[in-house]
């Protein structure tokens, strides 16, 4: 299983944590000691919160993402597709940009140190 590699990260967002099949797979997951969840809860009143307080106190590596009970009042489910999620609620990741552009750098510096096919003449 995937979720046991060490350094995972699990990003959980849309699921409440009503699938008991699921969930199991998840809390198995939390053994594995190097693995941080977090957990999108846009409902600062949903049972998941507590949960993930639960789970975060077990071992310090799960969070949960909310926004405050004011927040919330003011703009209820304002944010819910992952597009929103990702412009309004992620950090900005600039570092991000640098490591594409990085690893488009590699990519063409490997591409043009292969040698060229023989021409047969075919």
């Amino acid at each position: 299983m995937r979720l046991g590699i060490p350094q995972t990260f699990l990003l959980v967002l849309g699921y409440g944590f009503g699938d008991d099949h699921v969930s199991r797979i998840i809390e198995s997951a939390l053994i594995n000691p190097s693995l941080v969840m977090l957990v999108v809860e846009p409902n600062p009143e949903s049972p998941v919160v507590e949960r993930i307080r639960r789970y975060k106190d077990l071992g310090k590596r799960a969070f949960v993402l909310c926004p405050t009970d004011a927040a919330f009042a003011a703009a209820t489910f304002k944010h819910a597709t992952f597009d929103d999620f990702a412009r309004s609620a992620m950090p900005d990741v600039q570092w991000l940009d640098d490591f594409l552009r990085l690893r488009r750098f590699e990519k063409q510096i490997a591409s043009s140190a292969m040698p060229a096919e023989p021409d047969t003449g075919a």
